[in-house]
């Protein structure tokens, strides 16, 4: 909805995930700001719970970091288009960690069959 998630929030989703048996969470959000207890909270989560979170490496076409995807125990993934390209909307730095489809792929569709 375009509102801001804090920091606090994020974390205590991530908890009740794990809690409930969660050994690998996926989050498409983020923000320009990194925050200490966020980051050694997702530490925390790879080392000690054995938990894998992946997070988009964001959406500013550019080389700017983005939170939670740039800590280091977080798995940054960047969009590519249907011609394996960098999709034009996604983040290129140092902490992109793998690509997977964003733009233009097909998926599957209700009642069947496929749609990009």
């Amino acid at each position: 909805n375009g509102r801001p998630i804090f920091g606090s929030t994020i974390i205590g989703l991530a908890q009740k995930c794990v809690d409930a048996g969660s050994d690998i969470i996926s989050m498409s959000l983020g923000g320009p700001f990194r925050m200490e207890t966020e980051s050694q909270a997702f530490e925390n989560l790879y080392k000690e719970r054995n938990v894998l979170v992946v997070a988009a490496a964001g959406n500013s076409g550019n080389s700017a970091y983005s939170y939670p995807a740039s800590y280091d125990s977080v798995m940054s993934v960047a969009a590519i288009d249907k011609d394996s390209d960098l999709a034009f909307f996604s983040q290129r730095n140092d902490q992109v960690d793998i690509s997977a489809p964003g733009v233009d792929v097909l998926s599957t569709k209700t009642g069947g069959g496929y749609v990009a």
